[in-house]
């Protein structure tokens, strides 16, 4: 009979999943709060959290301090936390005449930033060759091996697919050509998407201080082409035909 059953593997991948989103969303939780909040046992957490320590992923940051100004007895709470540079994330973006290649850590803090101008005389070979310098000064100076990179992201202005070499086939955009060349460069893997998407997701996942981050958004790019993102619950809402807040085809004041 055919096995359906989940293995331990994929459960012990899930609830690492868990906690690592659940530190993300409420900052340092102690082990015994992991376990009421995502539904497993404490001991599980702890050889989960432990094993994830011993893996650089996550790290003790110190005690919770009391609440209510009264001091808790018997063992006081650890809180724990994610490690923003177990791994960083690479960053390359062709928009509004640059070409900016940053490097983050896991909470969007800027490690280092290069902006390039691209003219018109700029050729798809120029351009994947300038990606390439500055990875490799990134990682010169940086020290930055190929197992620290989580992943490259990657956002093309529409004004730029041409040059980019990437395909519109309907309301799809095929990145090979590109996502080919990078892949010789970043030994990571490479996700492709819109500018609008990633801003949203930063200002939903990597908001600093006590603000909450907004449920909803609107956000615009106006340049050389427009764009926009619309999360609805802190998701993208793309509408019924996947074309939600498209104003791509507006007229942008220049007579176009």
């Amino acid at each position: 009979m055919e096995n359906v059953g989940i293995s331990k593997l994929d459960l012990k991948r899930q609830n690492r999943r868990q906690i690592l989103r659940l530190l993300r969303n409420a900052g340092p939780t102690s082990r015994i709060d992991i376990a009421h909040t995502i539904h497993i046992t404490k001991a599980a957490v702890t050889i989960i959290t432990n094993e994830m320590i011993r893996e650089g992923i996550l790290q003790e940051i110190g005690e919770q301090a009391p609440t209510g100004g009264k001091v808790p007895r018997g063992r006081k709470k650890i809180l724990l936390d994610y490690n923003p540079t177990w791994r960083l994330v690479l960053g390359v973006s062709v928009q509004g005449e640059w070409l900016d290649v940053g490097l983050c850590t896991l909470r969007g803090e800027t490690v280092e930033h290069h902006a390039l101008m691209i003219d018109p005389s700029t050729t798809f070979q120029k351009l994947v060759q300038m990606v390439g310098e500055v990875y490799h000064d990134l990682a010169y100076k940086n020290d930055l091996k190929p197992e620290m990179i989580l992943a490259l992201g990657v956002t093309v202005d529409p004004a730029y697919r041409a040059l980019c070499r990437v395909e519109t086939k309907g309301d799809e955009e095929d990145y090979g050509a590109l996502r080919e060349e990078l892949e010789k460069i970043v030994p990571a893997p490479i996700v492709f998407g819109r500018l609008t998407d990633g801003l949203a997701t930063a200002e939903s996942d990597f908001r600093p201080g006590p603000e909450k981050a907004p449920l909803h958004q609107v956000i615009l790019q106006m340049g050389g082409s427009f764009q926009s993102t619309v999360t609805i619950g802190q998701e993208y809402y793309r509408g019924g035909s996947g074309r939600s807040c498209n104003f791509g085809d507006l007229p942008r004041g220049d007579g176009t």
